[in-house]
C-alpha cells in the first residue's frame, strides 16, 4: 500500500519537453483564432460595403428611372445627349385643355469622370434649386447600346429613333484593401409625347 500511495503522490512536475510541446500547441490554437476572427471581421467589414453600395445603386437608378420616364423624348434629343450627360423639360398637366404644357423647370444629370461623381441638378429658371452628387461611379451611365461594361456607346439619332434610353450605374469602393462593386442596368422606353 506505501508504494501505491507513493507513485499517487510522485510530485515530480512536467518536463521541458511536455512544457514545450504545450506551449506550442497553445500558439498554434490562439493564432489560429486570431486568423479567425480577423477573417471574419473583415468579411463582415466587406460585406456591410457591399450591401451599402448595392442599395446606393439601387436608389440612384430608381431616381433616375423615374426622372427619366417624366422625359419626352424630344426633350431629351434637343438637348444634346451623350452617355455623361442627358438633361429635359419638366411638363406640368393642364386640367383645362387636357394637355401638357412646358415649364421652366429641368432636370439635368451630368457624369465628371475625373471626380468620379454624377450629378443631378433640378433647375428652374435657369438657377439650380438642389443639386445633389453621388460619388465613386465608376462610369458613364447613358447608352443606346450596351454589351459590358467595355463595349457599349450613345448615338441621339438611335434613341430618337427607337425610344429607348440605356442606363448603367457601376459604383465601387474600397474597404480594406479589397474592391466592392456593383454595376446595374436597366432599359428605359420613353412613351411620353
Amino acid at each position: 500500500m506505501s508504494l501505491r500511495l507513493k507513485s499517487l503522490f510522485n510530485d515530480n512536475g512536467f518536463t521541458l519537453p511536455e512544457i514545450l510541446i504545450a506551449s506550442f500547441l497553445m500558439i498554434v490554437i490562439m493564432g489560429a483564432l486570431v486568423m479567425t476572427l480577423r477573417v471574419g471581421d473583415l468579411s463582415m467589414s466587406v460585406g456591410t460595403e457591399r450591401v451599402d453600395v448595392e442599395a446606393d445603386v439601387k436608389l440612384l437608378m430608381s431616381w433616375m428611372v423615374k426622372d427619366i420616364r417624366q422625359a419626352k423624348i424630344q426633350e431629351l434629343h434637343g438637348n444634346d445627349p451623350a452617355t455623361d450627360h442627358i438633361m429635359y423639360n419638366l411638363w406640368e398637366w393642364n386640367n383645362n385643355t387636357l394637355t401638357q404644357e412646358n415649364t421652366n423647370e429641368f432636370i439635368e444629370y451630368s457624369y465628371d469622370a475625373a471626380s468620379e461623381a454624377l450629378t443631378r441638378r433640378h433647375i428652374v429658371d435657369g438657377v439650380i434649386e438642389n443639386e445633389v452628387s453621388f460619388t465613386d461611379i465608376k462610369m458613364p451611365p447613358f447608352y443606346t447600346t450596351y454589351t459590358d461594361e467595355s463595349v457599349n456607346g450613345f448615338d441621339p439619332a438611335v434613341l430618337l429613333g427607337t425610344r429607348r434610353l440605356i442606363i448603367a450605374v457601376k459604383k465601387q469602393r474600397e474597404i480594406r484593401g479589397s474592391v466592392v462593386n456593383f454595376t446595374m442596368v436597366e432599359e428605359i422606353r420613353i412613351r411620353n409625347e
